[in-house]
């Protein structure tokens, strides 16, 4: 298994992991829960950089294909057929989403953006999934 994947799988877990915990069990610490929003924002931002840079190397390794940027990867690994549509427009929303919190400075920005993780995390199990079935 590629290094790249190893690390997308292990980060894919982590934030997983991390966004499970019950924030309603620090509200009496604010700073723990603002902690802990920095922490799952951060291993937010480090996982989608994984996936489409594992994306990447995989359609290149697999398929022969380069691609020069995030969407341009997800874009190539979509037509190619390992993704379906509804899937591919997440993915770029996600890229947005990351590009979104990198350069926030408001928290209602903050706070969208960490509300969707909950819909971000069972693509980011598909795409695993996908490169774990069929990377050689």
């Amino acid at each position: 298994m590629d290094i790249k994947l190893k690390a997308f799988k292990k980060s894919v877990l982590s934030l997983s992991q991390l966004f499970s915990l019950n924030l309603q069990d620090y509200e009496s610490n604010p700073v723990v829960i603002d902690g802990l929003k920095n922490g799952i924002a951060q291993k937010f931002e480090y996982t989608t950089e994984l996936c489409w840079k594992t994306i990447k190397k995989f359609l290149q390794e697999k398929e022969g294909i380069e691609s020069k940027s995030p969407k341009q990867s997800i874009k190539n690994f979509f037509d190619t057929g390992y993704l379906t549509e509804a899937d591919y427009l997440l993915l770029i929303e996600i890229l947005v989403s990351r590009n979104e919190l990198s350069h926030v400075y408001d928290e209602e920005t903050f706070e969208k953006i960490i509300g969707k993780i909950a819909i971000y995390l069972p693509i980011f199990h598909r795409v695993l999934l996908i490169l774990e079935q069929n990377w050689e």
